[in-house]
């Protein structure tokens, strides 16, 4: 018997090294057991013929009714999943993906000090009769990365922004940047699409990304002008300069819709009690006039003549709202 199962594991060892992509190419062969050089691999108790393991033990992890695996990611998020012990790599990613809407081609799963392959399955990596298992996923940009070439097609372009967009993956620099470059590509849809994923991307206070979004606030488009500013919001600092000289330029927008988000991005991005930028939300039109009372509250400081002036002779406006 002891022979039947030293031959068993001499030819899943040989399988397993013959992968390109499933991580034991430093399997070897010694003393009827099949060992990994460094860490101990988890094969090893299932494999050991020398050992207390029985040769029906080693099928255990395959033929049992479910493990709980506790997948974590690295920014710290934890994901609780029962799954069948033959589950794949790829069907894997498929559940991270609809838990965490990870794109299963950004995702890089370890088992233990292993990678797990898209037909890896679970129990090649567990002990024999392993009811519970942990998996880290680890997010890799560099596919998507390469979707935004401009030598890509349209689709693919638009497509890896909103990947990127929906990963949240806050303050990743080299993102970052390939999306501020996205913003000066001669596509509409491709531009557009950057923006929303610089949305989600950008920190709070990323100098390059307030740059390039304020220079989106002069393109033709009026629904770019006011995704730009709505992004602009997310991404200044209060008090950005930068950013209030070029929010104040739209006040004046041919685009009523652009105005009226203007003068709700100056609400936000304004330092309270900004004299300023009191007076010139003060003097919005009537279209505008609700968002202005808004941005005049978080504005303007408690007792400020001026915007108690301006307040007080909406008292009479014709409109109830603003009434």
């Amino acid at each position: 018997e002891a022979a039947e199962v030293a031959e068993a594991a001499s030819c899943l060892a040989e399988d397993l090294c013959s992968s390109e992509d499933d991580g034991f190419e430093d399997l070897v062969h010694e003393d009827n057991c099949v060992l990994v050089s460094g860490d101990e691999s988890p094969l090893l108790a299932a494999l050991s013929v020398g050992g207390s393991t029985s040769g029906g033990a080693a099928t255990d992890a395959t033929d049992g009714p479910s493990i709980h695996l506790t997948v974590k990611s690295s920014a710290g998020d934890t994901l609780e999943l029962l799954v069948a012990p033959t589950i794949t790599g790829a069907e894997l990613k498929r559940k991270v993906a609809a838990s965490w809407e990870i794109p299963p081609s950004c995702q890089s799963l370890m088992v233990g000090a292993w990678v797990m392959g898209e037909s890896d399955s679970l129990c090649v990596f567990c002990r024999p009769g392993a009811t519970a298992s942990t998996a880290l996923v680890l997010i890799s940009l560099d596919i998507v990365l390469q979707d935004l070439r401009k030598d890509q097609t349209l689709n693919k372009r638009v497509n890896a922004l909103a990947v990127l967009g929906r990963l949240n993956n806050r303050g990743n620099d080299q993102a970052v940047a390939a999306v501020c470059d996205c913003l000066c590509d001669t596509e509409e849809d491709v531009r557009h699409q950057a923006l929303r994923a610089l949305h989600s991307l950008a920190a709070p206070g990323d100098t390059r990304a307030v740059t390039v979004v304020c220079s989106q606030l002069v393109r033709a488009e009026p629904a770019h002008r006011v995704t730009a500013i709505r992004v602009l919001c997310n991404v200044a600092d209060v008090g950005c300069e930068r950013a209030l000289v070029a929010l104040c330029a739209r006040l004046e927008d041919i685009s009523v819709d652009v105005r009226r988000e203007a003068v709700q991005a100056l609400g936000k991005i304004a330092t309270k009690g900004d004299e300023c930028n009191v007076r010139r939300i003060c003097v919005m039109e009537a279209y505008a006039r609700l968002a202005a009372l808004d941005a005049l509250r978080k504005v303007a400081l408690r007792g400020d003549e001026y915007a108690i002036r301006c307040v007080s002779s909406r008292l009479e406006d014709p409109v109830a709202d603003v009434r």
